[in-house]
């Protein structure tokens, strides 16, 4: 699995789950500027 893909599968199941990066974020263990760079890039 690419990065690109993790970062779709994260993003989605955040929306699924109605959570913020920063709720993700704290909920991970993450900091928010990790977090972050999981997301897809658009």
């Amino acid at each position: 699995m690419q990065l690109y893909e993790i970062g779709q599968s994260v993003a989605k199941r955040r929306s699924e789950l109605d959570l913020t990066q920063a709720q993700l974020a704290k909920l991970s263990g993450l900091s928010g500027s990790r977090s972050t760079r999981l997301k897809p890039a658009r």
